[in-house]
């Protein structure tokens, strides 16, 4: 009959086994912590509706005409007003992703437009990267080229002295505007809506929201 030690001859203490296996576990326990909060904040991120800013009032918009208007456009959402459910969306033709994503929106908003003219409005704001770094006509010159390049011509207009892109960032609590970024105000005048950067779902939400708002409108 063999000792019990005989058994476990040439194996460390299990003390020792323990000790070596616990690294292992660490960094195991780690990743899997660090991937469900990369998980989680990348949900959070891509979900309009968990914005901080949904619900508040929407920004003032003061832009003017760059392609295809005749007059500025002024609007001051107020909650009770029944104004249309208003698109407002941040681009530059000098930002990659924002280029990705545009024929896309574009098509989307010009189809919810054919279908809710009186109650749907798309406000496509072509931005310099910063105010005042284009002139007006560079600006405008470089959206036609673009927009030739994709195929599209729609109403488009500039943000010259950037006063909707500073009350769009205060709306949204930051120092400043990322691009592109999308606000949807409902009829009411409130936030429903919120998506800053690109992401390959973010057209398809945008056009779940609208019909959400017009249906409520």
């Amino acid at each position: 009959m063999s000792s019990p030690d005989s058994n476990h001859k040439g194996l460390p203490p299990p003390q020792q086994q323990i000790a070596d296996r616990s690294p292992w576990i660490f960094w195991l326990v780690s990743i899997l912590t660090v991937g469900g909060l990369v998980f989680v904040m990348l949900t959070n991120s891509h979900n309009p509706t968990k914005h901080p800013a949904v619900g508040k009032p929407g920004p003032d918009i003061s832009v003017m005409p760059l392609i295809g208007q005749a007059a500025s456009l002024e609007i001051s959402p107020t909650e009770g007003s029944a104004e249309p459910v208003i698109l407002l969306h941040f681009w530059g033709t000098w930002c990659p992703p924002c280029r990705q994503e545009y024929a896309e929106i574009a098509e989307m908003a010009s189809e919810v437009t054919l279908m809710s003219a009186d109650d749907f409005r798309f406000v496509s704001v072509s931005c310099e990267p910063s105010v005042g770094s284009n002139s007006f006509e560079s600006l405008r010159t470089a959206t036609l080229e673009f927009y030739s390049q994709i195929g599209i011509e729609i109403p488009t207009y500039c943000d010259p002295y950037g006063h909707t892109r500073v009350a769009a960032a205060k709306v949204l609590g930051r120092h400043g505007m990322s691009f592109p970024t999308t606000i949807l105000i409902d009829g009411d005048g409130k936030v429903t809506g919120v998506w800053e950067g690109y992401s390959r779902n973010g057209v398809n939400q945008m056009r779940e929201a609208i019909e959400s708002d017009l249906a409520i409108n």
